[in-house]
This record gives C-alpha cells, sequence and structure tokens, in this order.
C-alpha cells in the first residue's frame, strides 16, 4: 500500500505545485474524503472487506443512568470517555464489525438505545453484556461494577484519527508515512475524481486565499 504522503505528493506533483503546503494539505483530505466514499460504495457492492478495519482499545467510564435514557434496570452503565472517530457507515444493525473485550475473545451484543430494558428483561438475555451507540459514544451495560477498557474494531471513515492513546491492540500513532488503508483499484479512481473536480475547487479556492492576503499585504 501507498502513504497518504505518496499519494498526494503524486498528485501535486502532477500539476507542478510540489512546494504548495496548503493544496497538499487540501489534496490529502480530498483523498480521505473520496476514500471513504469509495469504501462505502464497495460494501454496498461485495460486503466488508477486513483489508480496511482497525481495532483499537476504549477506555470507559461508569456513568449514571439518566446519562442514556435513565433506564430502569440493574445494569451499570458505562461509556466511552472519548467520542469515537467518524465511521463509514453500512448497512446492519450495528455500525461496528466487533465490541467486546480488549482481548478479542468476548463479544457483546448490539441493542438499540430505545431497546436496552426490553432486550436485557429477556430471561437468556438478561446476563449478555450488551452496548448500543449514541451520539458517538459507546455505551454498555453490564452487571460488573468495572470496566475499564473495551476493543473495537470497523471501517473509520479517517484512519488518521482513530485514538491509538493508551492501545496494547496496536500500538501506533498514525502519520502520513505510513501505509493508508486503501486498496490498489481504488487509487487510479479516486486521483481520477480528484483531478475532474475537487482539485478544481481546491485550486480555486487557493488562489482566493492568495489574492486576498496580497490585499491585505497592499494596504
Amino acid at each position: 500500500m501507498a502513504s497518504l504522503r505518496q499519494l498526494a505528493t503524486e498528485v501535486i506533483d502532477a500539476i507542478n505545485q510540489p512546494f504548495n503546503e496548503l493544496l497538499y494539505q487540501r489534496v490529502k483530505d480530498l483523498i480521505v474524503h473520496e476514500r471513504s466514499l469509495a469504501i462505502r460504495r464497495s460494501i454496498q457492492r461485495h460486503g466488508i472487506d477486513s483489508e480496511f478495519k482497525q481495532r483499537y482499545k476504549v477506555p470507559m467510564i461508569r456513568v449514571d443512568k439518566s446519562d442514556f435514557y435513565n433506564i430502569d434496570t440493574n445494569l451499570k452503565v458505562f461509556r466511552s470517555v472519548n467520542k469515537i472517530a467518524r465511521l463509514v457507515r453500512f448497512q446492519n444493525d450495528s455500525p461496528f464489525t466487533y465490541v467486546g473485550s480488549v482481548t478479542h475473545d468476548n463479544p457483546f451484543i448490539f441493542v438499540e438505545p430505545f431497546a436496552v430494558e426490553g432486550i436485557d428483561s429477556l430471561r437468556y438475555m438478561k446476563y449478555v453484556i450488551k452496548y448500543s451507540f449514541n451520539n458517538a459514544h459507546i455505551y454498555v451495560f453490564n452487571r460488573n461494577n468495572t470496566l475499564e477498557n473495551i476493543g473495537v474494531e470497523t471501517i473509520f471513515a479517517d484512519p488518521r484519527f482513530v485514538d491509538y492513546s493508551d492501545n496494547t491492540i496496536a500500538p501506533v500513532t498514525f502519520t502520513d508515512d505510513m501505509e493508508f488503508l486503501i486498496s490498489e483499484d481504488m487509487i487510479s479512481d479516486i486521483k481520477l475524481k480528484i483531478f475532474s473536480g475537487d482539485l478544481r475547487i481546491a485550486l480555486t479556492d487557493d488562489k482566493e486565499v492568495n489574492m486576498n492576503e496580497d490585499e491585505e499585504v497592499s494596504r
């Protein structure tokens, strides 16, 4: 796989703008955006490709039941400390391919926020750990008093912003020089899309910024 730096550099070099840092940053964002759209289309046609999945550890904190629809059960409610990075949406009940123990050997059951109490009242679901996703936070419903971390796996819209801090599953900090999670067959299509439309908009915006800066200097 190519790195994000390599892909963005190839684009700006192709239009003879190798030292345009502002354009370089915009092209990176365009690549990430088009990648997300391409993956979503691919999922709709062929299903989820494990090549794009990312896994990391999510710190949890116990919250009051009123923090989540004020549910009336004996369950303890835990919420992810930080918001989860933006996801690539696909047609499934849960937007995650895995939520469970950090060791990846105990998956939790996804429930809709409004269905937590009803599901928990079922005898065979009473002692199953359940989770929901609401307002960019993961909520876990458990009968244990403590839950420090959970493991999460899915496809993220922007792999750069996945929070790898304090991560024992895949301890890594994303940089532009790392392999970017994109398939080879997507690269040419994404470049074509950028050259044919998105890049023209970025160049126009860049020119307007430069003109405004020149006007400020001349005053």
